[in-house]
């Protein structure tokens, strides 16, 4: 079976979502313990929710919510809720460039100023890609440092930061 011993076809928590609710004699009691697993962990993490989504390239196996996007509130988390990211951005766009350098448009062990020209100061001559995504570019907030970069980021954002439930 794939995705860990996990159905192959669509399960949700949503009814009318568009995504099948789990049928107990076909999940059985593995959707259980993997639900428990996912409040386990928001336990040892004091996490007051989340949200979970199994998916392929072309349809969700898997999703559910769990806790509050406000505990004071009592507010459940919801299909439309939004959630920082944080730091996991760092994880989508390594995926995204390891992808550019199986198709051969970068190189690991390429400099970064060969694909930023703006990237040339005085400690930065030697990065290379493969500093970047391991942290290991010698980078730290420095104000000055950070100011350069704004001037870097000369357009507009694709889109605007939206609005859901929480």
């Amino acid at each position: 079976m794939p995705l860990g011993g996990l159905p192959p076809f669509p399960i949700s928590s949503r009814k009318g979502s568009g995504t099948p609710m789990p049928h107990p004699k076909v999940c059985g009691s593995r959707l259980a313990e993997f639900e428990q697993l996912v409040r386990d962990v928001m336990t040892s993490y004091d996490a007051a929710g989340t949200a979970v989504s199994i998916f392929g390239r072309d349809r969700t196996y898997y999703e559910a919510f769990f806790g509050w996007r406000d505990a004071k509130r009592r507010l459940e988390i919801a299909p439309d809720t939004l959630f920082g990211m944080a730091s996991l951005t760092k994880s989508v766009t390594c995926v995204a460039l390891l992808q550019l350098v199986e198709r051969g448009l970068v190189d690991l062990q390429g400099l970064v100023s060969d694909y930023i020209p703006e990237f040339i100061g005085r400690n930065q001559k030697g990065v290379r890609v493969a500093h970047l995504l391991s942290h290991s570019a010698g980078f730290f907030p420095e104000k000055r440092i950070l100011a350069r970069w704004r001037g870097v980021w000369t357009h507009a954002p694709a889109t605007s930061a939206g609005r859901g439930s929480g």
